[in-house]
């Protein structure tokens, strides 16, 4: 077994784990990955987790989050389990959050923060709910101003110090919470301009903490501060490659590599971090078999993998390494 001490001076490009069996990935530079496609059929992705009854398979994925470790969070709505992988596709642990899911609750989007605290929209009661990694509960929450009470809680986000971002859909606004769960402050509106929103479905973090909204009606991308200060917005309604229909889900990875799904989930289009168009993957069309995927979230980890929760198909899929010729600028 390597040791963290020796780890630390190894010029990673791939995954070490520990006797505990949580991750650990160490790398100066992280790898980052567009795809350049070669033809609509080509698969240039594996079935990371697949569809199935056994503790190590899913049967209804909801929502994916990578943690500050790697560890990869799946919502399972079938059996009620949140269930943690490492990035190699090993069951780290099922979290037994069952009968609140599968009873009173109707499971959304998860974030685990660096605290060990698992965090679910539960769309039903609009509210928050906290649990451990054991599945013990840890409450509830939601805004404490009734005028910001949660309408659809659509996903959820958690930074390095442990903040938590929530995106209310509904209401096209972001609220942020302390690690203490204490209300900071909510920003957006709806609306199409400059920092309003119109029916957001997905949200992501930057390295350094930036809120990257895919901002789902108005068919564009909008990057603020946590603070709700717009930075840029880029984006127009289309469907040729660079364009936007109805985006739905979105992760960025450590240098900046956009991943925005849209167009129904057949398509994920990659950007630069000043919006700049660089490559697309493109799934099967309607009705060609095994194809054929809709992709309703994704997630990359610390080695710019892409993990893609498959709608469709009811699994995960995994992009690897996927390249594009030449440098990315």
């Amino acid at each position: 077994m390597i040791s963290a001490f020796l780890l630390s001076f190894l010029p990673a490009r791939e995954y070490y784990v520990t006797p505990d069996g949580e991750t650990v990935y160490y790398s100066p530079a992280p790898r980052v990955y567009v795809y350049k496609p070669k033809g609509d059929q080509e698969k240039i992705y594996s079935v990371w987790v697949p569809h199935g009854k056994e503790p190590a398979q899913v049967q209804e994925p909801r929502d994916i989050y990578v943690d500050h470790k790697d560890r990869v969070y799946v919502t399972d709505a079938g059996d009620g389990m949140i269930k943690a992988f490492t990035p190699l596709g090993r069951l780290l642990r099922r979290i037994p959050v069952g009968s609140t899911l599968r009873k009173d609750m109707t499971p959304g989007a998860i974030a685990a923060s660096p605290l060990g605290e698992i965090h679910v929209a539960d769309t039903s009661g609009r509210n928050i709910r906290v649990f451990d990694i054991t599945g013990r509960s840890l409450g509830s929450f939601s805004p404490p101003d009734e005028k910001d009470k949660f309408d659809f809680p659509e996903d959820l986000a958690a930074t390095r110090n442990s903040t938590l971002l929530i995106l209310d859909s509904e209401k096209s606004r972001v609220h942020r919470y302390s690690f203490r769960k204490e209300w900071i402050d909510s920003w957006g509106g709806l609306g199409d301009k400059s920092e309003e929103m119109n029916h957001p479905k997905g949200f992501a973090l930057g390295k350094n903490g930036e809120v990257y909204i895919a901002d789902t009606q108005n068919h564009r991308i909008s990057l603020f501060w946590q603070n709700g200060k717009l930075i840029r917005i880029f984006g127009t309604k289309g469907e040729s490659p660079g364009m936007l229909s109805f985006p739905h889900a979105i992760s960025v990875d450590d240098n900046g590599l956009i991943a925005v799904v849209d167009r129904g989930g057949i398509r994920i289009q990659f950007f630069s971090i000043l919006g700049n168009y660089l490559g697309m993957i493109r799934f099967g069309k309607e009705g060609s078999g095994e194809n054929e995927i809709k992709a309703d979230a994704i997630a990359f980890d610390g080695i710019g993998s892409l993990y893609i929760i498959d709608g469709l198909g009811k699994r995960v899929l995994k992009i690897s390494s996927v390249q594009i010729d030449g440098a990315l600028k």
